[in-house]
């Protein structure tokens, strides 16, 4: 069984490397699932991790938000499509000779059938 370091040292170690348990488990030389063991354990220790990880999404929302009001097209679509179920489909009613797209597929596959049929007979004939 791995000595568990004293809390100070687990905290630094999240510190150093923002929360990621893989990081701080290899860090220790221990497993990941110690470091859960650990924080299970420890219920400051676990409230620690999670108010760091908060932390670390708000600040991640203040810099999308930035990069938003500067205008920058890309957070502003992620920001669309994550927070208001934004999306860029977009249904269209085609009409192709007086059909609609449904109707032509339908069409140009009977068209593909009939082919395939004529090509047997005039097989079926020469041989």
């Amino acid at each position: 069984m791995t000595k568990r370091p004293p809390q100070n040292e687990i905290i630094k170690a999240f510190k150093k490397f923002g929360g990621n348990v893989t990081a701080v488990a290899k860090y220790l030389s221990v497993t990941n699932g110690t470091i859960y063991n650990w924080l299970n354990d420890t219920p400051t220790l676990k409230a620690m991790l999670q108010q760091s990880r908060r932390g670390r999404i708000d600040h991640a929302v203040d810099l999308l938000w930035k990069k938003m009001l500067d205008g920058d097209t890309t957070a502003i679509i992620f920001y669309l499509k994550t927070q208001a179920r934004w999306s860029e489909k977009q249904d269209h009613n085609i009409t192709v000779t007086g059909m609609t797209v449904e109707e032509w597929k339908k069409q140009a596959e009977q068209n593909m059938k009939d082919s395939q049929e004529a090509a047997q007979i005039a097989r079926d004939l020469y041989e």
